[in-house]
């Protein structure tokens, strides 16, 4: 379908950008027949070496998403290349991130915590069952529907492994990445994984991170020094926690990885109880693969953008210490790019030591680091 307009891709109307990261922009998409509302990531294919590593990393996550069917995971609707232009066409989730969500209420209910827990689980453990690591759980990474379930989105740093899950190169959000990740040598996938999602479940029931610390935090050394204070810290968890939730993060924020708990216990695990209608996710039809289609040699024009992601509100909740994470997103969008425009990761470690003072001085952040 040819564009007339300077604000189209393909079939679809571009309006207001949903995100805005390394790779490119998300903007929200209508269908110029049927009206449905999508996000489209566009990727500028460019040249150079990093331009085709970063091509190769978003055919993984477009390989990923091809094979996944999931309630609790976005679902892929198309693919279309126009001219130097890629676009990855995905449902539009309007109830904005997990993040932004806790963040107003500074903590959630057990219920609706757990709820929305268990569908996380259940959408990691169909992950790993398919062989996939997802590496890069967050809040940020965590949408919520119109009728506020959960769907991961994001696939960027997701791998598909054989055998074993053991990899080595690390990736993710340092406050929400498991020990071991930095520490030379392989690691096993799942159980990193699984650590995410018990920090996650914490920052739902508390509003803050489980490992806090004061000292500042500057470059490898002191993103190092995190994980050493993460080794000595014991957790620690408000009064209106209950004890079924403090038994399982107790399990599931274990240091050393072989004595962390597995999927089967956290399914197992009184905890998922709580919220028993949680169960009618699974009755929800799997959505149909999508038809791939490729789109050559319409004309693009850059819609004028507005710096927000998926359905962000401002938030004034500036003593809330889950607050602190929003506070760092502009600094961290700027290492973002940096590191995606670097064609080595000893570019990459080079450089970002001497920018990490900065975001990361306030001992809480997230800050993305990756080689591939």
């Amino acid at each position: 379908m040819k564009n007339t307009t300077g604000d189209l891709f393909g079939p679809y109307l571009l309006t207001k950008t949903l995100g805005e990261g390394a790779c490119g922009k998300v903007k929200l998409g209508k269908h110029r027949e049927s009206g449905e509302e999508v996000a489209v990531k566009l990727i500028h294919k460019g040249v150079g070496s990093s331009k085709l590593t970063n091509i190769e990393s978003i055919k993984r996550e477009i390989d990923i998403l091809k094979s996944v069917q999931h309630p609790s995971i976005i679902k892929l609707i198309d693919v279309i290349e126009i001219n130097d232009y890629m676009g990855i066409v995905l449902e539009y989730i309007p109830g904005g991130e997990l993040l932004s969500y806790v963040e107003r209420r500074h903590y959630l209910d057990e219920v609706e915590a757990c709820r929305l827990f268990k569908q996380l689980i259940q959408g990691v453990d169909y992950l790993h069952q398919g062989n996939i690591l997802y590496r890069d759980l967050k809040l940020e990474n965590l949408l919520l529907d119109a009728a506020q379930n959960l769907i991961i989105t994001d696939f960027g740093f997701a791998r598909k492994f054989e055998d074993s899950d053991r990899i080595g190169s690390p990736c993710g959000t340092p406050y929400f990445l498991a020990p071991e990740i930095l520490q030379e040598g392989l690691y096993a996938g799942r159980a990193a994984d699984i650590w995410s999602c018990g920090i996650i479940l914490y920052i739902m029931l508390v509003g803050a991170y489980p490992f806090n610390s004061n000292e500042k935090i500057e470059g490898i050394d002191g993103i190092r020094a995190l994980y050493a204070h993460i080794s000595a810290t014991t957790l620690t968890f408000p009064e209106h926690i209950s004890s079924e939730a403090e038994d399982l993060l107790r399990m599931m924020l274990v240091v050393n990885p072989t004595d962390r708990c597995d999927m089967e216990m956290i399914k197992s695990h009184s905890v998922n109880g709580i919220h028993k209608s949680s169960e009618v996710l699974l009755s929800i039809p799997i959505r149909k693969r999508p038809t791939v289609r490729i789109t050559t040699g319409s004309n693009w024009i850059t819609v004028p953008t507005r710096k927000r992601r998926y359905n962000e509100t401002d938030n004034n909740n500036d003593d809330s210490t889950i607050a602190e994470l929003r506070k760092l997103k502009k600094r961290v969008k700027v290492l973002e790019t940096h590191i995606a425009k670097c064609k080595k990761w000893e570019n990459v470690t080079t450089t970002v030591v001497g920018m990490m003072a900065g975001a990361l001085s306030y001992g809480i952040g997230a800050l993305i680091f990756a080689y591939h």
